[in-house]
């Protein structure tokens, strides 16, 4: 996580933090272009994933209207405990904006 903090001196900048213990440092001073950097790419990247995401909800829309489909849990249920067995079951997968059969 970036944040702005102020050091011992009072001079504020931005910081790297991470929770004790965990992934990262904490309290690391980082550039301010490189902190406009990371904000760039994760800009890019929250954008991307969202138009994947929308895409991705306007094509099973899409395909469960064209094929007069409809979620039933009761079955996705039993192809779930299908598979935790061992069981092959067929599912389709979203790939390259089209949805693929696997198995």
């Amino acid at each position: 996580m970036l944040h702005r903090e102020a050091d011992e001196d009072g001079k504020v900048d931005w910081r790297q933090i991470s929770g004790l213990n965990l992934h990262g440092d904490y309290n690391l001073l980082i550039k301010e272009d490189e902190c406009i950097r990371i904000a760039e790419e994760t800009i890019r990247y929250e954008e991307e994933f969202l138009l994947l995401e929308i895409n991705f909800l306007k094509s099973i829309k899409e395909f469960f209207a064209i094929n007069q489909l409809k979620h039933v849990q009761k079955v996705f249920d039993q192809q779930l405990r299908l598979s935790k067995t061992g069981e092959s079951v067929k599912v389709r997968v979203y790939y390259k904006g089209k949805f693929e059969d696997c198995i």
